[in-house]
């Protein structure tokens, strides 16, 4: 819709200029990222050798690293710093396939940094040697994206603007480390009770982010805002916050005049959080989707601060995906229809272990109005893309990365 603007439009129009450095390839021109941009910069279309030299080499150039996004980062905004701009910068250093360089895997097992442990990330089954690998591999992935964050915030303090900067540091996912066992029927309840005490150690199964519940480890992100001149410095807030509340916020800070409604957002402002101007909301609550893809489960979830409901979609049999994945593909399709569970409820001060949905029917049914009422919303809101991403049109470049992020098999 003409009607409905992106973030960098809004900030176009009040005379930012807007960058955007992306090192994926679902933030790109190819799906409508650049609308509003000054400039957009792939880097995931960059030079064969990348900064940071992942554990597989084949890999080196196709996933840029923070190192890789601060060298093409730095040199634009010393040239803008005069200007008022707003900068999208977009790291993959924590996404599968955890491409720390090695010398910096400051939480991975030194006989690990010797003799690198072969993972496929693809499979469905990790034993416990390769989970406790690959959550050092991630953890240490953090520490190096962490320290790449320091190294910009260092170069703006030079350039002296540091201080009138607003900075946002967020995730778009978590990521699962089989905290939670997978949830069909009664069996997927009692091995997270089982695992609960310590009792079921043998295999390991669920990681990543993809087809996977809407539970906090996947959903729970960070979001740290460094406001100009520090204020609010220290401030932590325990609200209900979402992803969809971002551009208004830094809308109602960079550019006050313009009308959040332009965004087409249900997003709020959150200063009134830290400036206690918004009383607290008994019915506070903030959703959540993710649909994916061949006949896998699709989830919606909404979430007050104490509690969780989640309800579980399974899509018609889909004979293009059965034509392309055969037995398999029919044996994952029953098992979804017939086995998960289609709604659960948590008491999240107990944790996410146990559906309680048969002893709290009234919260279950007031939790999925509010849901049904936001889908419907959604749809309502919902206006057709411009620009789609799909296999027909990809080239190699995209194909290659989607693949190994784990999007594609």
């Amino acid at each position: 819709s003409e009607n409905l603007l992106r973030l960098p439009e809004v900030l176009q129009n009040s005379g930012h200029t807007c960058a955007a450095f992306s090192t994926i390839v679902q933030v790109s021109r190819e799906v409508g990222f650049d609308y509003g941009f000054d400039a957009f910069y792939e880097l995931f279309r960059g030079p064969e050798e990348s900064a940071a030299y992942p554990l597989n080499t084949e890999l080196a150039g196709l996933l840029p690293s923070s190192e890789d996004l601060n060298a093409a980062l730095f040199p634009w905004i010393e040239e803008h710093a005069d200007e008022d701009f707003f900068v999208l910068a977009w790291s993959i250093d924590t996404h599968v396939p955890y491409t720390v360089p090695l010398d910096r895997a400051e939480f991975v097992d030194e006989a690990f940094r010797r003799e690198p442990l072969e993972i496929d990330y693809k499979s469905r089954y990790f034993s416990a040697e390769e989970m406790r690998l690959v959550k050092q591999l991630y953890e240490s992935c953090i520490f190096y994206n962490d320290a790449q964050f320091g190294r910009l915030c260092g170069f703006l303090k030079d350039l002296n603007i540091y201080d009138d900067c607003l900075l946002v540091v967020l995730g778009d996912h978590g990521e699962v480390f089989d905290e939670h066992s997978d949830p069909r029927s009664r069996l997927g309840e009692t091995i997270n009770r089982l695992r609960k005490k310590g009792e079921n150690q043998v295999l390991h199964r669920r990681r990543g982010h993809i087809v996977v519940p809407p539970y906090d480890e996947d959903i729970h992100v960070p979001l740290i805002f460094k406001f100009p001149q520090n204020r609010f410095a220290g401030t932590r807030s325990a609200r209900l916050a979402s992803l969809v509340d971002v551009s208004p916020t830094i809308l109602g800070l960079a550019s006050p005049e313009s009308r959040v409604s332009q965004l087409g957002l249900d997003g709020k402002n959150l200063m009134p959080y830290l400036t206690e101007e918004a009383p607290p909301e008994s019915e506070e609550v903030v959703f959540c989707s993710g649909k994916s893809y061949q006949g896998l489960p699709h989830y919606y979830c909404v979430r007050s601060p104490k509690w969780k409901y989640i309800l579980t979609e399974v899509p018609m049999l889909s004979a293009g995906a059965l034509a392309r994945n055969g037995i398999s593909y029919l044996a994952s399709h029953l098992r979804n229809q017939f086995l998960l569970a289609k709604e659960a409820l948590y008491d999240l001060q107990e944790g996410e272990d146990e559906n309680v949905i048969k002893h709290y029917p009234e919260v279950a049914a007031s939790m999925r109005a509010k849901l049904d009422a936001w889908r419907k919303r959604c749809k309502v809101n919902r206006y057709r893309q411009e620009k789609q991403l799909s296999l027909h049109e990809m080239d190699a470049v995209n194909e290659r990365q989607l693949r190994a992020l784990g999007y594609m098999k």
